[in-house]
């Protein structure tokens, strides 16, 4: 059974109010059908409620994790570093893994244009993606299978980059890598702090906050010492906790059937009259 047990002392007997055991009951008492089919949406609801709860504290724990993306590749053509799609995969999917979720990628072809999806799920069935398109990658001399694959390779990089918050340690802003090797310090342990604080400040979230340090990285370990990137990195683990500690779902308990619930789910047409949590219309 999903999440945890409500029970209730009537008498000298010990209620059990969980869903399943609800619905279990209806079915060996041979309950009419329309109160088990009731009782089946109400299940659905509870469900869902908890693998999004799930899903939350998964990715909560997973944007704990300090994970590094090395790049592996070079691009001869301007003379930069870059992470290959199957090492950044293979480097952050174990995280994954180990905080019950997994990515999946949903390629289609769209009127000349690429279409690639990336999609992290968590194992109770919550999940969210990323979208993105483009049309083939014509650059060089690429035949039209290379140019296809050209592009599907940079979307699954961008799209699982983006719904998982993690990116390769050298990155610049400068996508065309023109002034990578010209590399000067940028700021001193302050000020990468206030870049920090000004990352946590800007709404953005723990992903927007992993993924920046994640592309400066590079540039944090030229500025600063190794004793003061620990320290660094320390400061960043404070901001996630706080961030993610805000980003908590606000959760309610039903009025009605004395289930707890994500607020934003609660929308009960039947209940609307009696329910201080509605949000229907």
């Amino acid at each position: 059974m999903s999440g945890e047990k409500q029970v209730e002392a009537v008498g000298n007997l010990i209620v059990d109010y969980h869903p399943d055991t609800l619905v279990a009951n209806a079915f060996s008492s041979g309950a009419r059908l329309d109160l088990i089919e009731k009782l089946m949406e109400l299940k659905e609801k509870h469900d869902k409620a908890e693998a999004k709860k799930a899903f939350f504290k998964a990715m909560a724990s997973f944007n704990k994790e300090i994970i590094i993306v090395k790049d592996d590749k070079k691009n001869t053509q301007y003379n930069s570093s870059y992470s290959s799609k199957g090492n950044l995969v293979n480097t952050v999917s174990p995280f994954l893994g180990k905080n019950g979720l997994f990515h999946t990628f949903d390629i289609h072809q769209n009127d000349g244009s690429i279409e690639v999806t990336c999609t992290i799920t968590h194992e109770m069935g919550h999940s969210i993606s990323v979208e993105m398109s483009s049309p083939p990658d014509k650059s060089g001399n690429k035949n039209a299978i290379q140019q296809i694959k050209s592009t599907k390779t940079y979307l699954e990089i961008a799209t699982f980059e983006s719904v998982t918050g993690v990116a390769s340690s050298i990155s610049s802003d400068d996508e065309d890598g023109n002034s990578y090797g010209k590399k000067t310090k940028k700021r001193d342990m302050q000020g990468w702090k206030d870049f920090i604080d000004d990352l946590a400040e800007s709404g953005k979230g723990v992903n927007n906050l992993s993924y920046q340090y994640g592309k400066n990285e590079d540039q944090i370990k030229y500025d600063l010492s190794a004793d003061e990137v620990k320290v660094l990195i320390n400061y960043v683990s404070q901001n996630k906790k706080m961030l993610i500690d805000n980003e908590k779902p606000k959760m309610v308990s039903c009025p009605e059937n004395g289930l707890e619930m994500v607020e934003t789910d609660c929308n009960d047409q039947e209940c609307k009259k009696t329910c201080k949590n509605f949000k229907g219309e």
